[in-house]
């Protein structure tokens, strides 16, 4: 950078303010030394600094400031000149205070006699560090694959678990092969997500591996919920696998066909079960604990023949593509659920909630007058809350089978990153340190397909399961959560990027232990019916009884 010499103690100087703004980036910072010199001064000001003190040296190149009375200090440097500390001032960015320079230098004018004449006979250029000025690397492209580096599929031999039938090996494949290539498109979100979503859909019914927990009449496969939660871990191994599959149908189909009158299972069912028509339900609302549904306010009440509902809904699953959603509303006799289309008028999608700084299919509704026929009613008025219940249980076990298959993917991941990463004179799987994190995960996850696995049982053979859905879900949602953490942790910087799947698998396994009830409420909830089994019980221990009973 050419620089200009030119001693700034001359009277001769404009009396235009000018800003000065000091950038430390690259210099020591001695401008702000000058009690005088602010960041908002008039140029006489400085021809008033007592003699004893630092000359200035500007520079007289342009810059491309739109700003004209901007000057820019983008470095210091204090060295001697005429008896004084001199700094190094760049990019002077006034075109009229650039040309009064170039006319004191050429002239010789007032002040610039003070300064070394061998400085003024020419332009001197800027010193270079004794350090080379290293280029600024570029930024790590994205990877230009769509899909996550995954790991290699690995039949772990994992303790109890059940032969794999015909359809699971096909889901299996359908995941490997068409879903997890796009899943970076999924994460996305948007248009293009839906696009592939929907080709995805379409490659899964010509397939015929289309919704396999559907009944055969609502057109599924028919398999019953035992045969299903083996598939149910195939598909979950992805996010994105039950709803290109149509298995995220499932709880709403049920809901549907068990509660709903003929003219919605018309509109809506059946449209719903062949690809047509999406739903969503809406329960909890914004500054409301969801764990509580007894506290609802959006408010539903009869005119005539049709429902008018008002209130707002939150954590609303894809209610962004739902033609119609399920509404949890508070009615004269109790909390009802009610059918609404989604292009009612007064329904509207406020916003998405990404969860954890990522995309997710998560909204924000309002329902401002919206007015349904009274038929849209699901089983009676003031039922809502039996029809919940039962959801959640399907519910929350569906969850509990779909974290297992992403648990055990993040498990392939974390053991392949430990055969392959090269440390020293061997690998991270030599590191007896992280051995402890290979034996936990699989005894963790182990337990937890265990627990899952007695939730089916319960479920499908039609006894009292709030015990087992509950342990299970809590123990499966931790131990994804404690899988993704120690996997991110052995993968050190590079698991915190999008060039892994871990900061997916993190928000999902994180959001776990809140979804479907709060780690604490179902613990709660656990431990009463454990202790309510045990009131009335006298503790007995037969040594204590022993000592207490006289010899005889």
């Amino acid at each position: 950078m050419p620089v200009a010499l030119v001693s700034l103690m001359s009277s001769n100087l404009p009396t235009r303010r000018c800003r000065v703004v000091v950038c430390r980036g690259c210099c020591c910072g001695n401008v702000s030394k000058h009690p005088d010199i602010d960041h908002n001064i008039q140029l006489s000001q400085l021809a008033e600094l007592p003699s004893d003190q630092a000359e200035m040296m500007v520079s007289g190149c342009l810059g491309n400031c739109q700003d004209s009375n901007t000057i820019v200090v983008v470095a210091s440097r204090v060295g001697r000149a005429a008896g004084g500390a001199t700094m190094w001032f760049g990019r002077m960015l006034t075109s009229e205070l650039t040309e009064l320079v170039a006319r004191w230098v050429q002239a010789g004018g007032p002040g610039v006699a003070a300064l070394p004449q061998q400085l003024l006979r020419h332009q001197v250029k800027r010193p270079k560090r004794d350090r080379p000025v290293q280029a600024k690397s570029p930024s790590r492209p994205p990877p230009a694959s769509l899909a996550f580096p995954d790991a290699p599929q690995v039949d772990t031999d994992w303790l109890g678990e059940r032969p794999m039938s015909d359809i699971a090996e096909k889901v299996r494949a359908f995941i490997d092969e068409q879903v997890l290539p796009h899943e970076r498109t999924l994460v996305a979100g948007g248009g293009p997500a839906r696009e592939v979503l929907t080709r995805l859909r379409r490659k899964a019914q010509e397939s015929k591996l289309w919704a396999p927990a559907l009944s055969v009449e609502l057109g599924g496969l028919g398999m019953s919920l035992n045969d299903y939660a083996s598939v149910a871990e195939l598909e979950g191994k992805s996010e994105y696998g039950p709803a290109a599959l149509g298995s995220d149908l499932l709880l709403d189909a049920t809901m549907l066909d068990r509660h709903a009158t003929s003219a919605v299972r018309d509109q809506f069912l059946m449209p719903m079960v062949s690809g047509r028509a999406r739903p969503c339900f809406a329960m909890t609302e914004p500054g409301l604990p969801g764990s509580d549904p007894t506290r609802l306010q959006t408010k539903a009440v009869t005119d005539g023949d049709s429902w008018v509902i008002n209130g707002g809904k939150w954590f609303t699953s894809r209610a962004a593509e739902a033609d119609f959603a399920t509404v949890a509303c508070r009615a004269s006799t109790g909390i009802s659920l009610i059918v609404v289309p989604t292009s009612s008028p007064g329904f509207r999608v406020v916003r998405s909630l990404p969860l954890l700084g990522g995309s997710d299919d998560q909204y924000e509704i309002a329902l401002n007058d919206v007015r349904v026929p009274r038929c849209y009613l699901l089983g009676s008025e003031g039922h809502g809350l039996a029809i919940v219940g039962e959801r959640l249980l399907l519910g929350r076990t569906l969850r509990c089978l779909r974290w297992l298959g992403q648990a055990r993917r993040t498990f392939d991941l974390m053991c392949a990153r430990l055969t392959t990463r090269r440390v020293g004179e061997g690998t991270l799987a030599d590191k007896q340190l992280l051995h402890r994190f290979v034996f936990d995960s699989y005894a963790e996850l182990t337990s937890a397909r265990a627990l899952v696995y007695a939730a089916v049982e319960a479920l499908a053979t039609g006894t009292d399961a709030r015990i087992a859905v509950g342990i299970a879900k809590v123990v499966t949602a931790r131990t994804f959560d404690t899988l993704v953490d120690r996997a991110i942790q052995i993968f050190g910087a590079e698991g915190l990027t999008d060039d892994t799947p871990l900061p997916m698998l993190h928000r999902t396994a994180r959001a776990a232990r809140i979804m479907d009830g709060p780690d604490e409420l179902l613990v709660t909830r656990v431990a009463r019916r454990i202790l309510a089994d045990h009131q009335g019980s006298v503790a007995t221990d037969p040594v204590a009884t022993a000592r207490t009973q006289p010899a005889k």
